[in-house]
């Protein structure tokens, strides 16, 4: 994490918590994109919501995060995981912590999408007329003596 610089955080959808919250790898990788120095944690969303629901998405809670719930396939690694998180930070400010960085992540992600469509479709009109113009011949002035 500390070469690459940030993590990459699949959301299903903007409105549910991740299945990434559920394994504690996932988790730890988070909480590790987090701690000193902090590096970028970035959301892909695998179901983007409608426009119409936008407003919807800048009053989000923050995913719900139970590190102390989170599935390993190796029950040895789960240990080491939640022993290390409850040391250093604490298990209540590390799920603290992931919901609302994920939660940030979301709503940077869906404003960016926003920013992007909105500025196309501004900026379409102008782009068209800009094609036109340039396909049509130029008038010819006709002068009198």
């Amino acid at each position: 994490i500390n070469n690459v610089g940030m993590t990459a955080v699949v959301v299903e959808t903007a409105f549910s918590t991740p299945l990434a919250a559920q394994r504690s790898f996932c988790c730890f990788e988070i909480y590790a994109t987090l701690s000193h120095p902090r590096k970028k944690l970035q959301a892909a969303m695998v179901e983007e919501p409608p426009l119409s629901l936008w407003c919807r998405c800048r009053s989000l809670r923050p995913p719900e995060f139970r590190l102390q719930d989170a599935k390993c396939r190796d029950p040895a690694h789960q240990q080491h995981i939640y022993e290390q998180l409850c040391e250093d930070p604490g298990i209540d400010m590390a799920n603290s912590d992931c919901a609302s960085a994920l939660k940030s992540s979301i709503q940077q992600h869906l404003c960016i999408r926003l920013f992007n469509e909105n500025l196309f479709y501004a900026l379409a009109p102008i782009l068209f007329y800009l094609f036109l113009d340039s396909m049509l011949p130029s008038p010819t002035r006709v002068c009198s003596p």
